[in-house]
């Protein structure tokens, strides 16, 4: 979901001095941070329409009702 350095920062898990420079990285760097969260938040609203929603819960209901037959 998240691209590294395009639309956030990934750091390992449990690693807080990673995460503490990622985050301080962002701090000193508001322009970066605010185009990082831009284009995440285009991304999502790209791939995750209402109508998206609609057919994947549409389709998942239909293999229930099939598989029940």
């Amino acid at each position: 979901m998240i691209e590294d350095g395009v639309t956030g920062l990934l750091v390992p898990h449990g690693d807080a001095a990673l995460l503490s420079s990622a985050l301080e990285s962002l701090l000193a760097d508001p322009s970066r941070a605010c185009e990082m969260g831009t284009r995440g938040r285009e991304r999502v609203q790209a791939a995750y329409t209402f109508e998206r929603f609609q057919s994947e819960l549409s389709r998942a209901m239909e293999d229930v009702l099939i598989r029940q037959h």
